[in-house]
């Protein structure tokens, strides 16, 4: 689980690469305590939503937007700005 201020500020890359060899260590150090193998630290999730568009076209437009903005490169992507691109539909 990550906090919104890791996911907002664009920090969850770094919390799971942290997360991941703190799990690596723990399995190295009791990989008896793993029956099932080698942890690995949870995925983000797609899309998390506090009150959810009411149309499903409005959620793909606002994740179509998220992800065109994560290719260009401008993250962090705000709320505020999801909101508006979300708006009119």
């Amino acid at each position: 689980m990550m906090t919104p201020y890791t996911v907002h500020y664009g920090k969850s890359d770094e919390v799971l690469a942290i997360r991941r060899k703190s799990l690596e260590a723990a399995y190295q150090k009791h990989a008896e305590r793993f029956t099932h193998g080698s942890p690995k630290p949870a995925q983000l999730p797609e899309a998390v939503w506090i009150n959810p568009p009411q149309s499903t076209k409005a959620a793909e437009i606002v994740l179509a937007a998220k992800q065109i903005l994560k290719e260009s490169g401008q993250l962090p992507v705000t709320v505020r700005s999801l909101m508006i691109l979300g708006q009119g539909v």
